[in-house]
């Protein structure tokens, strides 16, 4: 099942609460395209804290989903992956690989503190990981990553 922090997420669907799964996620995520067949959704799976095996279940599922997956080496263009789920891993055992640097040491967000933000120039992908800060300076963060303040991209 799915944490985030140690801390367990749960599906409340008023009946029961249930653990959620990655494949509860990537369901919601299908039924969404298909609801929205212009759409492409970009899932970045950051491998921290898991068995081994996770992996080989997750490629299971893409198998048996192919049709809604893109798990190419290489970002493709947007006409290519409508109504799919593009799949980004930072060890590259699935999909494009790309390589991000640590950002769990920025605690105190400053446009010139580049422990905050990676920044690579090979291709644009925006990139926001600092999980230390806080709400507050997390939000002045992203913005700065969308009106190009300042530069966070990655290696691909």
């Amino acid at each position: 099942f799915i944490s985030h922090n140690g801390f367990p997420c749960y599906i409340d669907n008023s009946i029961f609460v249930s653990p959620l799964y990655l494949t509860n996620v990537f369901d919601y995520c299908i039924d969404f395209l298909n609801d929205h067949s212009k759409e492409t959704i970009i899932v970045h799976l950051k491998k921290e804290a898991i068995p081994n095996e996770i992996p080989n279940k997750l490629v299971k599922y893409i198998e048996n989903h192919k049709e809604y997956f893109y798990i190419g080496k290489t970002i493709p263009k947007l006409g290519k992956v409508r109504k799919r789920i593009v799949v980004i891993t930072r060890e590259g055992y699935l999909g494009t690989k790309i390589e991000v640097g640590e950002m769990g040491d920025c605690r105190e967000y400053d446009s010139k503190n580049k422990q905050c933000y990676p920044s690579i120039d090979v291709i644009i992908l925006f990139v926001q990981d600092a999980y230390s800060l806080d709400g507050t300076e997390k939000w002045d963060f992203v913005h700065d990553i969308l009106t190009n303040n300042i530069s966070s991209k990655c290696k691909i």
